[in-house]
């Protein structure tokens, strides 16, 4: 966690409440981790199914998303959109490389022990494509073993070793490539367009920045729920404000700060309230526009 000053635990976790406002930093991770630990003793068998979930994601080939989409940035990369090895081909290759090359594993030690201590932390906390780019280290350079275990194996004629290392990777690789729950690679899409918006905002291509606005709230902003959604549909509605009165379309940017503000309405925390008061900053200066 990395909380701000004035944070309360209700704008990190939606509705949970604790102790008084402007937590340290210590207090909150203090905080979390007794409720953590409280789950673990009282829930054993579901922390056990949790953990067993987050095994799985973290060696599935879905990247997960926050608030940089892999699925999204291929609709403006090329390069990702090429045919290459994905995580689920690098995971399947990496842990079968790292299985036959159990007999060498104190010289390989350090590779080992990067691959479990992020298998440790990621099941005891959170899962995120990103967070696992270490872990591809590791199982890059257990791919480059096996397949050199494999030539090794068919040049000694030892095909059936082979053979069944082979199955044993197609096995792994139907188990990362098959899609956990119900995620859907669009999830996230509103965050990102919120995120291009401000891009094209920054660099002054305001149509682009108003299309990219009214995108993202046709989209949804997984995995932000409850209260950090509606922060980011009141800073959508806010960008579309912001470029209609750079177009001097002063009626419309009115109506647009309002919507803005009846979202954030309802919401009393100091990051809500701060985006408010900016917000009706900008209404008034627009109805002050409109009424010339």
């Amino acid at each position: 966690l990395l909380p701000y000053r004035g944070a309360n635990l209700e704008d990190l976790y939606n509705g949970f409440r604790r102790g008084p406002d402007d937590l340290a930093p210590s207090e909150i991770s203090r905080l979390v981790g007794n409720e953590a630990w409280t789950f673990v003793r009282e829930n054993p068998l579901q922390a056990l199914q949790l953990a067993m979930q987050k095994l799985r994601l973290l060696f599935n080939n879905l990247e997960l998303p926050i608030n940089d989409q892999y699925y999204f940035f291929t609709r403006y990369s090329p390069v990702l959109r090429w045919p290459l090895p994905t995580f689920g081909a690098i995971a399947a290759m990496g842990l079968i490389g790292a299985t036959v090359c159990l007999k060498q594993w104190r010289k390989l030690l350090p590779i080992y022990l990067l691959i479990l201590s992020q298998i440790a932390s990621y099941t005891a906390t959170f899962v995120l494509s990103r967070y696992r780019l270490i872990l591809a280290v590791g199982l890059i350079l257990f791919s480059a073993a096996w397949l050199g275990w494999c030539a090794a194996a068919l040049r000694t004629r030892k095909y059936g070793r082979a053979a069944i290392s082979v199955l044993a990777c197609i096995g792994i690789a139907i188990w990362s490539y098959t899609p956990p729950g119900s995620f859907h690679k669009e999830d996230g899409f509103g965050q990102q367009y919120l995120m291009l918006a401000d891009v094209y905002h920054s660099r002054h291509n305001y149509a682009a920045a108003e299309r990219a606005y009214r995108q993202a709230l046709e989209e949804n902003f997984l995995p932000y729920r409850g209260n950090l959604r509606i922060i980011r549909i009141a800073a959508a509605h806010q960008g579309i404000g912001d470029m209609l009165a750079v177009a001097g379309r002063w009626t419309e940017a009115v109506q647009s700060y309002r919507k803005a503000v009846e979202e954030l309405g309802t919401l009393t925390r100091p990051i809500a309230l701060a985006q408010l008061e900016r917000i009706r900053e900008s209404l008034r200066s627009a109805e002050q526009n409109m009424n010339h």
